[in-house]
């Protein structure tokens, strides 16, 4: 049975897994204060979100993965992820180092996995994003959960909104803790 790092002492963790703390309250994993545990691979390995076809991204991202070597002096692999939940457990165990990933899975890739966000989709008038709409039929009376008018619908997607873009301000592709 391979070995399980031990759980992280932390001031703070909000949702993040016991491997990882978040003292400083910015909603995502904290740089290791051991530079013993810092990683310093050398060659990077990046995956998009899982797609129908993950061969053709390898060329979709070629420009990206050659930017990102010549910014890193770093070779870089590209992995073709074949599920959401395994795209998170090669970043948990240190397979993968940076990623795409979908709106749905970025939560549980921050939370379980130590993902950073660090950019967003968008063009030069700025990033964008994807709304949910929930329709239900006029005679049944909305959900519980969703709260009046969907309250609590527009807090979930307010999730990745708040978590993307504050991220986006500090690009780290090279961060020393990034295994």
């Amino acid at each position: 049975m391979p070995h399980s790092p031990k759980p992280i002492a932390a001031k703070n963790r909000g949702q993040l897994d016991t491997l990882y703390c978040d003292d400083n309250n910015d909603l995502v994993a904290d740089v290791p204060t051991d530079q013993k545990k810092w990683k310093d691979p050398g060659t990077l390995v990046f995956a998009y979100t899982p797609v129908e076809d993950p061969a053709v991204y390898q060329n979709v991202f070629k420009p990206f993965t050659d930017y990102l070597a010549q910014c890193t002096s770093k070779r870089i692999v590209y992995y073709p992820v074949q599920s959401n939940a395994a795209e998170i457990e090669a970043m948990r165990s240190g397979r993968l180092h940076v990623a795409g990933f979908s709106t749905g899975p970025t939560g549980f890739a921050v939370n379980l996995a130590g993902a950073v966000p660090f950019a967003a989709k968008g063009t030069e008038k700025g990033p964008h994003g994807y709304h949910l709409i929930s329709l239900v039929k006029k005679r049944k009376p909305l959900p519980e959960a969703l709260g009046p008018q969907g309250q609590a619908c527009r807090a979930y997607s307010a999730l990745f909104e708040l978590r993307t873009p504050r991220a986006a301000r500090t690009l780290s592709a090279a961060r020393p803790e990034a295994q």
